[in-house]
């Protein structure tokens, strides 16, 4: 085999004891030492700066692969937690915040997560906590109604307990609070089970079972006892804990009172049980106690209590009668409650009803209905109301304040008592202001008036009259109770007499004429005594004709006759002036 041309390379020699660049003896440049040419073959010529980052740790991080991370990472995760606890601590923070922004984005993906759960959990907790609560207010009724429960009361004052805990203290025999299965070679708590209604039972599960196992090694070891008589009883002022040891598992029944021996029986057969059932689990005990769920069943059937006198189940007789009664006043309380406020509403609707009367705000004060509202001077007056209601003075509160209403029918009745207008005429008030007149129009003399205050009363705007209509059976009666008087012996009637005959039978034929009907005037002429029978019926025929002649040319709708009935009319005897006249009748 041929050598190799080149040659070997100087041996590596220890840095001379100046360093690495002290100068030869000679004055020549120095040797590289052999660690000098690896770092210079290593880091090459800036060698210098490389070892400077190095150790101001600025190198670049290594490549990693995520692939090889994400096949070596559950086996790390798990092999770290058996450890210790760090990589929880570590991991706690990040997933609060994860999950508390999580929940702060969108809660319900959370909400659905944990409703199986939740739901069920509170459902119990609440048919538990009424149950306990219903079963509490029925032992303190029974107790409570009774002159042995009278006398408890006192007690319960004096001594500064609560009802119920004397009431326990004299009724009660025994009761098994607590019941705790214990791994017997570990001490470890597997199942732990608490009677309901009792305080603070529970809590400290896991420290009762650790002190339970070292008072238990504590006499093993203290005293010379057989393996068969182990500790099984401990007293702790009213608690009593029994103990009854099995090969695997320790039973413990923590007891308020005086149990029966039979009882120890029932924690013998409910250990050997357990043993039977769960032996497997017992035996190859790891920690893990989520198998011995299972005892669960077991353990609540040994939570049991003795009262001196049984206890009622369900609802009590005398608790019945008061429930009775309650509900019994309930209902008296809720009908009076209805009856008042449907007769305060009843007395609302009236005012509203009312033209006149508006109602703004109600409310309730000390017990009575307050009612603020607007009143017009023409409304009627609100307490004229409260009788039809059921109310009286004292039930109602009421704030009014002087207001002029917008009602038509009050506008009309202001405008009538402003106007003055006569007993025919009747007005009709408009939601724009406008008052319409209807009626007889024989005196129209308000009409004047009723425009000169028009801008002085509320709520009116402008006065129509246009329906004002002349009343035929007004008119009719203004004719008929005319009589036009004549001279002593005259038969041409007096100017004044005539023109005011005319305005009547005037208004007489336009009445006929607006309702399209034909009347019959008939003119009728008298006379005193003083002439003979047939000068006097001449005379008074003539004075009739007279009369009919002046107006038969100025009517339209009215055709007039002629009568005379001479002397046989006359007012009184001898010469005498009303009875020379001429009457009026009206025939349809």
């Amino acid at each position: 085999m041929p050598s190799d041309p080149r040659p070997d390379p100087p041996p590596f020699a220890p840095l001379a004891a100046g360093g690495a660049d002290a100068p030869s003896g000679d004055g020549s440049p120095p040797e590289a030492s052999a660690e000098e040419t690896l770092r210079r073959l290593l880091l090459g010529d800036d060698h210098d700066a490389a070892l400077d980052r190095v150790v101001r740790n600025e190198l670049p991080p290594p490549e990693m692969d995520p692939r090889a991370v994400a096949r070596v990472l559950p086996e790390a995760v798990l092999w770290r937690e058996t450890e210790d606890h760090a990589l929880g601590d570590a991991l706690a923070g990040p997933i609060e915040r994860g999950l508390k922004a999580s929940v702060e984005r969108n809660p319900q993906p959370v909400v659905d997560a944990i409703f199986p759960i939740i739901g069920p959990a509170i459902r119990r907790s609440i048919q538990h906590a009424m149950a306990q609560s219903l079963e509490s207010v029925n032992q303190s009724v029974n107790y409570g109604l009774s002159w042995r429960g009278l006398k408890w009361r006192m007690e319960a004052r004096r001594s500064g307990l609560s009802f119920g805990e004397v009431v326990l203290r004299h009724t009660l025999q025994y009761r098994v609070e607590e019941v705790l299965l214990v791994h017997r070679e570990t001490g470890l708590l597997l199942k732990h089970v608490v009677a309901s209604g009792v305080p603070g039972a529970g809590e400290d599960g896991d420290l009762v079972s650790a002190m339970l196992t070292a008072v238990r090694q504590f006499v093993g070891d203290s005293f010379s006892v057989d393996e068969g008589d182990a500790l099984d009883t401990i007293e702790v002022g009213d608690l009593n804990v029994w103990i009854e040891p099995g090969p695997r598992a320790i039973l413990a029944a923590v007891i308020r009172g005086h149990p029966p021996e039979a009882y120890r029986q029932r924690l013998k057969a409910a250990c050997e049980s357990i043993h039977s059932r769960l032996g497997d689990a017992l035996t190859t005990f790891t920690g893990e106690t989520a198998p011995f769920d299972a005892a669960g069943s077991v353990l609540e059937d040994l939570l049991d209590a003795e009262y001196a006198e049984t206890p009622a189940r369900g609802l009590s007789p005398k608790l019945l009668v008061l429930l009775l009664l309650a509900l019994g006043l309930a209902a008296w309380g809720g009908y009076r409650w209805w009856d008042a406020r449907s007769r305060e509403s009843a007395y609302v609707e009236a005012l509203d009803a009312t033209p006149g009367l508006d109602v703004l705000r109600t409310d309730r004060e000390g017990g009575r209905l307050v009612v603020v509202g607007a009143r017009d001077p023409l409304a009627p007056d609100p307490a004229t109301l409260l009788a039809p209601a059921g109310l009286d003075a004292d039930d109602v509160d009421a704030r009014w304040v002087t207001a002029f209403s917008t009602d038509t029918s009050v506008v009309a009745r202001r405008a009538a008592e402003a106007f003055g207008t006569p007993p025919g005429v009747r007005l009709r008030a408009g939601a724009d202001g406008t008052v319409r007149a209807s009626g007889a129009r024989e005196d129209t003399s308000w009409v004047a008036r009723a425009r000169e205050i028009l801008p002085l009363v509320p709520g009116v705007r402008r006065l129509d009259v246009s329906g004002l209509r002349d009343d035929i059976d007004a008119a009719r009666s203004g004719v008929e109770t005319f009589s036009l008087q004549f001279d002593e012996s005259g038969a041409v009637p007096p100017d004044a007499a005539l023109a005011d005959a005319r305005t009547r039978i005037a208004r007489l034929d336009a009445a006929a004429g607006e309702r399209r009907q034909r009347l019959t005037l008939e003119v009728t002429g008298h006379t005193d005594d003083l002439g003979t029978p047939d000068a006097n019926a001449a005379l008074g025929l003539a004075r009739a004709r007279a009369v009919a002649a002046a107006l038969e040319s100025e009517v339209e709708n009215l055709d007039v006759r002629t009568l005379s009935r001479g002397a046989q009319d006359a007012l009184a005897n001898g010469p005498h002036p009303p009875s020379r006249r001429v009457t009026f009748r009206v025939l349809r």
